[in-house]
Formats: structure tokens, C-alpha cells, sequence
């Protein structure tokens, strides 16, 4: 683990874990609610962060995370996610942008019959984020969301959007309201499904 802070307006850390353990193989459990383990997986993991602050008001992050795994019964997973992210805050108006890049890859071998079968699993997503809230005071506030995926699934490719809208009212001490609208198309290809 690393964490370092050259100045007042910038943060970067980094951790990164390596390590290995039993790998079981399921498929052939039988009678038994057990399975033995078969050779090992091989873990691997790097999660990298940094923040910087742009003078009073502003801010942006940057996030990484990576876990790759070589599975002891064969085959492999591999997870990232990217995350970049700007906020500014004036007065009592707050807004948030990002943009996040998604990758799942994964291949799983099957020995229990006599001819070894693979399954393979790609997903990738880009989403991309705005959020607004304002804070007219104690007692009143809104905020509104928008964002939009693109989705791609053993290539087939999707899209989703979602907004929504939110109310927040103190009409007398010790009483809070929400009001909220959400419009919601949000949605990805199974590989499970018919």
C-alpha cells in the first residue's frame, strides 16, 4: 500500500495484493455437499486512486481498480472499472459529472464430462453521469440526475438512460417531505437467457 501527497491539492494511493489459494471444482460434488480443493487460483488486485482540488470550489477524482484471477481448475476472470469525476460546488448549487468505464471478462473451464467444455463471459460499459442539487435553504431543496450507458454483452450491444428528479421540503420542525420522479430504461443482455 502506497499513499502519496506531493501538496496541499493533491492525494494519490495505491494498493496492490497479490496472492494464492485453494481452487474448487464443483461439478463433480455427487452425494457429498463437499468438494476437494483442485490446485490453486492465482489472485491478483490494484486499486489506484487520486484526488485534486481546483481551487475552492472544484475537485476531480480518478479512480482504477483491477481483479484478475487464473483459476486453479482453468480459465481465468478479469473485473476494471475506471472512474473519472468532476465536482464544483458555488453557493448553494452543487454539480457532479462522470464518466465510468466498465470490463468484465471471464472463461470458465468444465471437466466433469469426457470432453472439457468453456464458458466465456464479456461485458464492457460506458456510462456517462450529471448530477445537480440545489440548496435554497434548511428547509428546501432539489436535485435532478441524468445518465447514459452503453452496454455491450457477448456482443450485443444496449442502452440505458435514467433520470430523476427529487424535492426536498421541511414544512415545520421535526417534518421532511421527499418528492421524487424517476424515468428508468435502464437494462443489458443476459448470456443466460433463451
Amino acid at each position: 500500500q502506497f499513499a502519496y501527497a506531493p501538496n496541499k491539492t493533491m492525494r494519490m494511493n495505491l494498493t496492490m495484493e497479490h496472492t494464492k489459494r485453494p481452487s474448487y471444482d464443483y461439478s463433480n460434488l455427487g452425494n457429498s455437499q463437499y468438494s476437494n480443493p483442485v490446485g490453486q487460483d492465482d489472485y491478483n488486485a490494484l486499486n489506484f486512486g487520486m484526488n485534486y482540488t481546483l481551487g475552492k470550489h472544484g475537485q476531480l477524482s480518478l479512480t482504477h481498480n483491477n481483479m484478475a484471477t487464473k483459476l486453479g481448475t482453468g480459465g481465468n476472470t478479469n473485473f476494471s472499472n475506471d472512474n473519472f469525476a468532476f465536482n464544483y460546488k458555488w453557493q448553494k448549487f452543487n454539480a457532479d459529472v462522470s464518466l465510468a468505464s466498465n470490463n468484465n471478462n471471464s472463461k470458465f473451464i468444465q471437466t466433469s464430462g469426457a470432453v472439457p467444455t468453456t464458458t466465456a463471459y464479456d461485458s464492457k460499459s460506458l456510462t456517462q453521469r450529471l448530477s445537480l442539487q440545489w440548496i435554497g435553504s434548511d428547509r428546501l431543496s432539489l436535485g435532478a440526475t441524468v445518465a447514459n450507458s452503453n452496454i455491450n454483452s457477448n456482443a450485443k450491444a444496449t442502452a440505458a438512460q435514467d433520470m430523476q428528479f427529487t424535492a426536498t421540503i421541511q414544512p415545520i420542525r421535526k417534518m421532511q417531505a421527499t418528492l421524487g420522479y424517476q424515468i428508468q430504461n435502464s437494462g443489458s443482455y443476459s448470456p443466460f437467457s433463451g
